[in-house]
């Protein structure tokens, strides 16, 4: 199995702020969705409490009122359209 991309709050802070390109995958689909999003936050997991870290994130296509979320096990493919320098 390929690792993902996000396994840790420390990997995700570097895409806290960017717009980025991600392929997801949820396990009962057979085929992945890509999308073009704005991080703008982070959880992240705490044992015994939520063990599930995710992005919020803004649609960068179509917008939206509110964040939606998108936990790190389901993206395969992270690639930031205005990588920091």
């Amino acid at each position: 199995m390929q690792a993902l991309p996000v396994s840790n709050a420390a990997a995700a802070l570097d895409y806290l702020g960017q717009t980025v390109v991600m392929e997801l995958r949820w396990a009962a689909e057979s085929t992945s969705t890509w999308g073009i999003y704005h991080v703008l936050g982070l959880v992240v997991p705490m044992a015994g409490v939520y063990e599930s870290g995710h992005f919020l994130v803004m649609d960068a296509v179509n917008g939206g009122d509110f964040p939606d979320e998108i936990f790190w096990d389901t993206i395969r493919t992270l690639l930031p359209l205005n990588p920091h320098d």
